[in-house]
């Protein structure tokens, strides 16, 4: 039975137990795994919370619709399912990073306003962004404002580096980087040992690296490597370095949690954070591996430090 005949007899069904018994079949069998890849691979923490509100709101929905009868707004449920979460995950994003979400938002209106750039979804619902090829662009959109105008000679010269279209989320990391922006939460990239905190803020920071540090000594070695190797730091450096600074770890003990001789992880040092390509290379792993492996960590680091 394909998902379309299944959400047909929800809508037309009239009798109350049978229509809860069709719409928990629904959500439960065929939405709630659209739901989890989507919100597992944008999110690396709170997923379980995030994946319970979006089916919540989908319920709703569907609910709303069978009551006022507007079966065929749905034409395609599996589609219909994925553009939930990802509006779902838009939204957990909009009250976890407020200023993050306004950047995107100002680079969406960029995007679809200059027509020398384009924003589109593949068949999977990722955004990717680019530029138009010269033979497609139309006239180009004179923008008044300086900033506005200094963003798009920021976006060409972002463009112009990659020689394939970028995530869009990709494209908003750099820009962050750029301009600066940041959302300050407790999170794998908290900053350390600024040095405009006081000395009680420095000390709370600092101890809050040593049981990060040791957490991380009891994740299973490869998402140790996943993680350590490609740590950053909110201005996208090697987050691995604020180790030694802060005399939370030296060289020889990050190499020993890396499994690793210091000599090694020594010559690695000027090129961290490495990318995931060339660690996937290392594990003899795929790249979604450690993709995968990193989130892991994550989620894991993020429920012991919440105590959850």
């Amino acid at each position: 039975m394909d998902n379309l005949s299944l959400l047909e007899q929800f809508f037309r069904c009239d009798h109350p137990v049978e229509s809860q018994r069709l719409l928990y079949q629904l959500v439960w069998d065929q939405a709630y795994p659209i739901v989890t890849h989507i919100v597992r691979h944008k999110l690396e923490v709170e997923v379980e919370d995030v994946i319970h509100d979006i089916l919540v709101d989908l319920i709703s929905r569907l609910r709303d619709l069978k009551a006022e009868d507007q079966p065929d707004t749905i034409r395609d449920f599996p589609a219909y399912v994925a553009v939930t979460a990802y509006h779902g995950c838009d939204e957990y994003f909009r009250r976890r990073f407020p200023q993050r979400q306004r950047l995107k938002n100002k680079l969406r209106y960029l995007l679809g306003k200059d027509a020398r750039f384009s924003l589109w979804t593949d068949p999977s619902g990722e955004w990717y962004c680019g530029r138009v090829p010269d033979s497609d662009k139309p006239k180009v959109e004179t923008f008044r404002q300086t900033r506005t105008r200094e963003a798009a000679a920021l976006l060409s010269s972002i463009f112009a580096e990659c020689a394939a279209p970028l995530l869009f989320d990709d494209l908003v990391d750099r820009m962050a980087v750029r301009w600066g922006v940041s959302d300050r939460h407790l999170s794998l990239d908290r900053e350390v040992a600024d040095p405009r905190a006081s000395p009680v803020e420095t000390m709370e920071q600092k101890a809050w690296l040593r049981r990060l540090w040791a957490e991380i000594g009891e994740l299973p070695i490869r998402q140790r490597i996943c993680l350590l190797l490609n740590l950053r730091d909110h201005q996208g450096g090697a987050a691995i370095a604020l180790l030694p600074v802060t005399s939370v770890a030296g060289i020889r003990e990050i190499a020993a949690t890396l499994e690793m001789e210091a000599s090694e992880l020594a010559g690695l040092w000027r090129d961290l954070p490495l990318d995931d390509a060339t660690i996937a290379v290392r594990l003899g792993v795929t790249r979604q591996q450690v993709i995968n492996l990193r989130k892991s960590a994550r989620e894991r680091l993020s429920r012991k430090l919440m105590g959850i």
